[in-house]
Order: C-alpha cells, then sequence, then structure tokens
C-alpha cells in the first residue's frame, strides 16, 4: 500500500454501490463519528463476501494478494480519496438537484456534511490540474 502522500497503484476498479454508500455515510454523519471511522465502514461492507462484491474482490486480489490482512491504516489509504470524491460528487449533484427541481426544496447548510476528520486525510497527489490552475490559464487566456 503506498505511503502517506504517494501515488497509489493504477487500474483498479472499486464499486462503491450510491444507494449503500450513502446509508453508511447517513450512519456516520453526526458530531461524535470519525472519517477514519466511516472510511473503514466503506472498506468492511465493500468487501464482504457476498456476491454484490465479488468484482471489488476480484480486483483487490489483482491489486494485492494480501490484501485481507490489511490493518486499519492500509485500508484507510485504500479508500479514503474514493470515499472523499464520491460524497464530493453526491454533495455536487444534490446541490444541483435543489437548484432544478423545486420539490427538492432548498439544502439545509449540515444535511450532507461529511464526517469529522476528513480534512485530515492524506490526500492524493495526481496528474490533474486544479480549479485554481483552470481559472489562472483562463485568465491569461482572456488578457
Amino acid at each position: 500500500m503506498p505511503a502517506k502522500g504517494k501515488k497509489r497503484k493504477k487500474g483498479i476498479q472499486f464499486k462503491l454501490d450510491t444507494l449503500s454508500f450513502s446509508e453508511i455515510w447517513v450512519n456516520h454523519n453526526h458530531k461524535d463519528k470519525k472519517w477514519h471511522l466511516f472510511c473503514d465502514a466503506l472498506f468492511i461492507r465493500f468487501t464482504k463476501d457476498i456476491p454484490d462484491n465479488a468484482s471489488n474482490r476480484a480486483q483487490l486480489d489483482k491489486y494485492e494478494a494480501g490484501w485481507q490482512k490489511w490493518d486499519l491504516d492500509t485500508r484507510y489509504a485504500f479508500i479514503s480519496e474514493r470515499a472523499y470524491s464520491k460524497c464530493t460528487g453526491l454533495q455536487r449533484r444534490a446541490v444541483t438537484a435543489a437548484k432544478d427541481d423545486p420539490s427538492v426544496g432548498p439544502l439545509e447548510s449540515d444535511l450532507m456534511s461529511l464526517p469529522d476528520g476528513y480534512l485530515d486525510r492524506p490526500g492524493a497527489k495526481t496528474g490533474r490540474a486544479n480549479i485554481t490552475d483552470i481559472i489562472k490559464l483562463f485568465r491569461a487566456k482572456k488578457k
């Protein structure tokens, strides 16, 4: 498993069913819940030996043969960024739905908040440009 701040191995598709993911998120969306507990609950749910997880388990077998013996820190490093991406994607979709569909109504500011500690996650270093870089590019082109 990659060390903190290093790139993770490429080529693994780890599926996080949106409804199951959201149910776990709702159960961990309280002041006393922590991001690392949320991530561990996700890892356990999506690697459980049930037919729905066969694809994830097969992918993990290819990724690293001993994944079932990973400690908490290794499991956290594997799933934390995936969980964060899924959460922020769902938050964006909720905001768009609230704007586009009056029946949804306005979203409460803390409705889909992330569990405490998400800001302390190590983060993944990617080759992608961040939004600040993209804004600078557009501004430079405008001049």
